[in-house]
């Protein structure tokens, strides 16, 4: 267990090694997507800002299946499967859960569109530094639970009018989110982070016919030498430019750059009386957040980042398939969706769907003054840091609302059986994706043509309904 008052740090040693790798290794352009196609389960888990103790709001989480209320790292590599597509990370990635509260007062969890994909942008930010693995345990967050204003200009200036205001942390970081409105075939969706608010109900209703997008960039600039901070975020720090840019003094380490994204199946709630809010109580996505832990098998990472196969050439940046990068070890959709983490005996009897309050007994707060919650030991002290050990608990399910698909019909109030999908067919391929990123006029541009086959099953004896569906994902990053 980590000592209070004493921090996570690299050995000096191992800080210069670091250093002396950066300053040899070429630079490469280039990112792979990392499929979390399963969710381990939706609870108040948060080893990182609560650990050993439930957290003060539910998360989705994905990942290593030995997450819990304080896993050690030992404990995260050991685990039996992960969430995610890629077999040697066995790291923890969570966010908090999209809800949809009904007229009458209820909660219902708002389904996962195929989980969460994991970016690693690994092309350096502009001013020669190369990209470092992450270290093992390495930890942070992006974003702050408690935040109900955004407190920049609307929409965000072009980044060639960014004033000194427009790249302080707190500027970056709350440009760094972002809430896609999905409408496939009405035209381009708009670009990543582009728009950093949940809209209202009736927006949603009306334009996002595909669904939402919940995206997260996270800080790549590194210090070096702590693998956490009191406050988990000091020790990292964004480039002048939120993805790009330059890294801040102080900060002489660059790492990948994790870019999260989460599709919730809005449509499945359309003209259904009632408003969409996350979890931490927040109905305007400015406290949208994120947390990570790395758990990648010793090696890997580093050999990812640094194979052209897995990250391309300056020169030809790749497809950002995970497939096309020799050095993974790939599990299908199938199997990463039968991942599942333990439930904490703290936990076991809390109710996370189809509940009369969200998780936690969470208020909805809408600001724009900050959120009030009750604090936890690890959000009220300076000093200490997250725990490394943990316990085992029973092997219970976790309440999991998976990858329904975005045809789904309005869900009603009064249901208590919800409907809820899987993939169960081992041996078939569940998501199709074609892929090819450029650039136009200083603009990223990234297509993704996937096709998703997902099973529907429901608590009902009926056969079981098959959705085949092409989307079209355009990212468009502002330079």
């Amino acid at each position: 267990m980590a000592t209070p008052g004493v921090k996570m740090k690299l050995s000096a040693a191992k800080t210069i090694m670091l250093l002396l790798v950066a300053l040899m290794t070429v630079p490469v352009q280039g990112f792979w997507r990392h499929l979390c196609f399963g969710e381990l389960g939706t609870g108040r888990v948060d080893p990182i800002m609560a650990p050993g103790t439930p957290s003060g709001h539910a998360h989705v989480l994905f990942g290593a299946s030995n997450l819990g209320l304080d896993p050690t790292i030992d404990e995260l590599l050991n685990s039996n499967c992960t969430s995610c597509s890629i077999v040697q990370d066995k790291s923890a990635y969570w966010a908090p859960r999209m809800y949809f509260q009904h007229g009458n007062g209820t909660f219902e969890t708002v389904s996962t569109v195929g989980g969460m994909t994991v970016y690693y942008f690994t092309e350096g930010p502009g001013d020669g530094m190369p990209t470092v693995a992450f270290p093992q345990n390495f930890r942070m967050i992006a974003g702050d639970a408690m935040k109900r204003s955004f407190y920049g200009a609307i929409p965000d200036p072009p980044m060639s009018e960014w004033k000194d205001s427009d790249k302080t942390q707190q500027a970056l970081m709350e440009k760094a989110i972002g809430f896609n409105c999905l409408h496939y075939s009405a035209g381009a969706n708009e670009g990543s982070i582009e728009h950093h608010g949940l809209r209202n109900k009736t927006f949603i209703d009306s334009t996002c016919t595909d669904g939402v997008r919940a995206e997260l960039m996270f800080p790549s600039c590194w210090n070096g030498q702590d693998l956490d901070s009191h406050n988990h975020t000091t020790h990292v720090s964004y480039p002048d430019q939120i993805k790009y840019g330059n890294c801040p003094e102080g900060y002489p380490v660059r790492l990948p750059t994790l870019f999260y994204e989460t599709i919730y199946n809005t449509p499945a709630f359309k003209d259904v009386d009632g408003m969409f809010v996350l979890s931490n109580g927040d109905p305007t996505g400015y406290g949208y957040h994120g947390d990570f832990i790395c758990g990648w098998e010793e090696g890997v990472l580093d050999s990812a980042i640094n194979h052209p196969g897995c990250t391309g050439t300056p020169g030809d940046p790749g497809s950002g398939l995970q497939e096309s990068c020799p050095v993974f070890k790939l599990q299908s959709s199938y199997d990463a969706t039968q991942c599942k983490m333990e439930v904490p005996e703290a936990l076991q009897n809390e109710l996370v769907d189809f509940a009369p309050a969200l998780p936690g007994n969470v208020l909805i707060q809408a600001g724009p003054e900050r959120a009030v919650m009750p604090s936890h030991p690890a959000a009220s002290s300076s000093e200490s840091l997250p725990s490394t050990s943990g316990s085992k608990s029973p092997t219970l399910p976790i309440a999991t609302t998976t990858a329904t698909s975005s045809s789904a019909g309005p869900t009603q109030p009064e249901v208590t059986n919800p409907v809820t999908a899987t993939n169960s067919d081992p041996n078939t391929d569940h998501i199709i994706s074609t892929s090819t990123m450029y650039m136009s006029d200083g603009v990223e541009i990234d297509v993704i043509l996937i096709e998703e086959i997902v099973t529907v099953t429901t608590v009902e004896t009926v056969p079981a309904i098959e959705v085949r569906k092409a989307h079209l994902h355009r990212h468009r990053y502002k330079v």
